[in-house]
């Protein structure tokens, strides 16, 4: 798949993977990652922005992985993964 986020200063476009939400307020905790319907494709590049707390606030990577997410979300419905 393509990246979903494509943050201007962070996307390679290399090495998508399925990036999951990363904060509690959707069901990560301690061991637990939250569930494989809360996704959005992104590149290494991304995925390192959406992970690091030093390069943007947490509101601001929110919005980039929702954005994302959006994108992804429309991409398994148009191919029949998700109805």
């Amino acid at each position: 798949q393509e990246c979903t986020v494509c943050h201007p200063e962070f996307c390679t476009g290399r090495n998508v993977v399925a990036a999951h939400y990363n904060w509690q307020d959707g069901g990560k905790g301690k061991g637990l990652k939250c569930h494989d319907t809360h996704i959005a494709y992104a590149c290494s590049g991304c995925h390192l922005f959406l992970d690091n707390a030093a390069v943007a606030t947490v509101e601001a990577r929110k919005l980039w992985w929702l954005r994302g997410h959006l994108k992804t979300i429309y991409i398994l419905v148009r191919d029949k993964v998700l109805k």
